[in-house]
């Protein structure tokens, strides 16, 4: 996406974890002694969600604040541990082989930031002078002016002084913030660590819905390209809900990621996620052990970044409450540890970084992803939905014996067809074959 975006990003596998949930303790030297069991389960990337100090407000018995919302950027929370303790766990994920990403709301501070009063011109005002929020779910903060070129500077220092111990940022709402702050700030940042990685977290459909409602500017997806490596696909859920509760066909899901495949700049990178901290947990969602090893596994397989969500490979069920200071259940429901260390293994491969990617749709419920580059060919058969019947697919290789990726079990087409089960299914091949194509014949009158 970005000129110089590293493809390289699309073999990844991110962990996403709040540092005071993490562990009983919810230190940073806490989370140390749980690096490796995180490098076997097949980590690349750790994304810290939030690190600096967190709003004091609508604190009430269990509650410790909305860690979402923070007071600066300027140092860590005093809750977590000292500077040096960060030091230590940045150090210690790095000799480990990962990198470090940190989490970042500059769209907005708390409402009892320091900043409020010392420098209220950082801040969005209505027109009765009043400092105002655009979304109500933030009402404990203000919102950021990015009009104001000092602010700019305050932001881009702060970043050009975690950018000495980290290896990216994450800008949650960075649909928020103006497109030319974005380009001013990587520009600079390169200067500390030349080799730094940007991801945007876009917006939720229903909240850009109620920003138009309310004739608040933002930002689109395409003007954040050249400033950012990787988009975090928040709206990819909506599209995966609607189609698992029957709101859209299989035909309808799977044209819309094509879709997107096709508009994307070529170099672009997606994160795809199954869980975010505001929604239900996706063991919850779905109604079996089969559909959520699919729905995993789908979420790996697609094209760009995979990301988990701390607790996910134990398929947890329980709902995360991010404002609370409660560590997560870890018991385990169900162990998604192999499945994902494998996944993420085969996103590994060049095929899943530089081939030509489609999705085709097979029978009601299930989706066959596929890459393709030069002889190298990589399906993924993945049964969405447990009602769908077991179907043949037409892949379009050669007849044969054929090993599945993740199990080992074998397969055999036959007349080009072949019957999967409830299992999710990752097959190769080599050799020539016609590619696939969904948009075979483009509409119009007739």
């Amino acid at each position: 996406m970005a000129k110089v975006t590293n493809l390289t990003l699309r073999h990844k596998t991110l962990y996403k974890l709040f540092v005071r949930n993490f562990t009983k303790e919810g230190t940073f030297k806490s989370i140390i002694p749980e690096l490796q069991r995180l490098k076997d389960l097949g980590v690349d990337i750790i994304l810290l969600q939030s690190i600096f100090p967190t709003t004091d407000l609508r604190v009430a018995d269990n509650l410790k604040g909305n860690p979402m919302i923070v007071k600066n950027i300027s140092e860590v929370s005093q809750q977590y541990g000292s500077l040096d303790d960060f030091q230590e766990l940045v150090d210690s994920i790095h000799e480990m082989g990962m990198q470090v990403m940190l989490n970042l709301q500059l769209f907005h501070l708390a409402k009892d930031s320091e900043l409020v009063k010392e420098h209220p011109e950082y801040f969005l005002h209505n027109e009765q002078g009043e400092m105002i929020s655009r979304l109500d779910i933030y009402d404990s903060s203000y919102d950021l002016d990015y009009t104001n070129p000092k602010l700019w500077d305050y932001i881009i220092e702060n970043l050009k002084y975690w950018a000495k111990f980290v290896d990216g940022f994450a800008a949650n709402h960075a649909q928020l913030v103006r497109p030319e702050f974005w380009a001013s700030a990587r520009a600079e940042v390169e200067d500390v660590h030349p080799y730094f990685y940007w991801v945007a977290a876009t917006m939720p459909l229903s909240i850009l819905t109620k920003l138009q409602q309310m004739n608040m500017p933002y930002w689109t997806e395409g003007e954040l390209y050249p400033n950012f490596d990787v988009v975090d696909q928040i709206p990819g859920s909506f599209y995966n809900n609607r189609f698992y509760h029957g709101d859209l066909s299989l035909e309808n899901f799977v044209g819309t990621l094509n879709y997107q495949e096709l508009m994307l700049p070529n170099t672009y990178v997606s994160m795809h996620s199954l869980e975010f901290e505001e929604f239900p947990r996706f063991a919850k969602c779905v109604k079996s052990g089969s559909e959520l090893e699919n729905w995993t596994a789908f979420s790996f397989f697609q094209k760009g970044i995979a990301s988990v969500f701390m607790g996910q490979e134990y398929g947890s069920k329980e709902r995360f409450n991010f404002q609370s200071g409660e560590t997560i259940n870890w018991a385990i429901n169900q162990d998604l540890t192999p499945l994902i260390n494998r996944m993420s293994q085969i996103k590994k491969r060049e095929v899943c970084k530089s081939g030509y990617y489609t999705t085709m749709p097979a029978g009601d419920s299930t989706v066959v992803l596929s890459y393709h580059y030069y002889t190298q060919h990589l399906f993924g058969i993945f049964k969405l939905k447990e009602e769908e019947q077991v179907a043949e697919i037409e892949l379009g290789i050669p007849d044969g014996e054929y090993k599945d990726e993740i199990s080992k079990a074998s397969y055999q087409v036959v007349n080009g067809r072949a019957t999967f089960g409830d299992k999710p299914v990752v097959i190769s091949y080599e050799g020539d074959m016609r590619l696939p194509e969904y948009f075979k014949k483009d509409g119009g009158n007739a």
